[in-house]
């Protein structure tokens, strides 16, 4: 898969994750009492399944922190015993949100969320296939709290149920400015492990298109066709390529390379060779020679003769800055 530019991380802190000015300099928490995180997280198995009341009753025996700070550390440390499982995350949650109903700062039902906890929260919810109650939460979370790492764990949950409007409906989450680039995330995510569903993604893209107006951008493609690529799926990966020269985007060339490559591996040599011909026309930039090295690499192993590989590599030096 394509390296995830920093821009994107950069994206969310800058422009998603803060809707209004930054507060001060919030206390660091205390540590969690060991004792009191066993305690608490025992009560929490054994009875999940019990009456509200009877949980309530058992949970108000114990002796909860009562600041925001010391709140979301108990939360992420008992959240992170129960990684698949989301009823004890979600009656943890309502308890401690019966119990701060107001104090917190912003957080829903008055529980003093984070971005930190909102991501941990979604990330239980999507292992362990809650599709509703992750689509529920997500959607009333406040945008201060949606970051890059809860954007991620909702595609991560969504996309194996195959849930393309709800994933494609993801967009709507954040302003119209910059829903082309969050579309190019959530194609990464799909594409990405441990999802690797560029199908999924595909069908997600053509409804944000659709029913959101977002235009799909160069490297939301070249995800799909590396994805695609790396599933064996050539021809997938050619429709999608066909696709991007009807729009008029240009393909990069990590791209390039893995369709060079997969051709490669299906004994299609003579297109492989026009396809890196038609790079090196194009004056795609290939840096770190990474395309010319798989070319020279396949035509090795496939015994072709010296100059067909000499050539190659003449045309590689020939490049400017140096790059081939």
């Amino acid at each position: 898969m394509p390296p995830r530019p920093r821009h994107h991380l950069l994206f969310f802190r800058r422009h998603l994750s803060t809707s209004k000015p930054s507060p001060a300099l919030a206390p660091a928490p205390k540590p969690t009492d060991p004792a009191l995180l066993l305690r608490l997280c025992t009560i929490l198995y054994q009875q999940q399944h019990d009456p509200d009341d009877a949980l309530r009753r058992r949970l108000s025996a114990l002796p909860l922190p009562t600041a925001p700070a010391d709140i979301r550390e108990l939360f992420l440390q008992a959240s992170a015993r129960f990684p698949l499982s989301w009823r004890p995350v979600d009656r943890l949650l309502a308890h401690l949100s019966t119990l701060h109903r107001g104090a917190g700062d912003g957080g829903g039902a008055g529980f003093p969320h984070s971005p930190t906890t909102a991501a941990r929260l979604l990330d239980v919810l999507a292992k362990s296939g809650n599709i509703d109650l992750l689509h529920s939460t997500l959607f009333s979370l406040p945008r201060s709290l949606l970051s890059a790492a809860a954007l991620r764990a909702a595609v991560r949950g969504l996309a194996p149920a195959r849930e393309v409007g709800k994933v494609a409906a993801l967009v709507t989450l954040f302003p119209e400015c910059h829903r082309a680039r969050v579309l190019t995330f959530v194609t990464d995510v799909a594409c990405s492990e441990p999802c690797r569903l560029p199908d999924v993604a595909e069908k997600a893209i053509k409804r944000a298109e659709h029913r959101h107006g977002v235009a799909r951008t160069g490297r939301c493609c070249d995800l799909l066709v590396v994805a695609y690529c790396r599933a064996g799926s050539l021809a997938d990966a050619c429709r999608v390529w066909n696709g991007m020269e009807r729009r008029g985007l240009e393909p990069g060339a990590t791209a390039y390379q893995e369709i060079v490559v997969t051709m490669f591996k299906n004994n299609r040599v003579a297109d492989a060779m026009k396809m890196f011909d038609v790079m090196r026309r194009s004056g795609v930039p290939d840096k770190g020679g990474g395309c010319c090295c798989a070319v020279v690499s396949w035509l090795c192993k496939e015994g072709r003769v010296w100059e067909r590989v000499h050539g190659v590599g003449r045309n590689g030096k020939t490049r400017s800055g140096g790059g081939w």
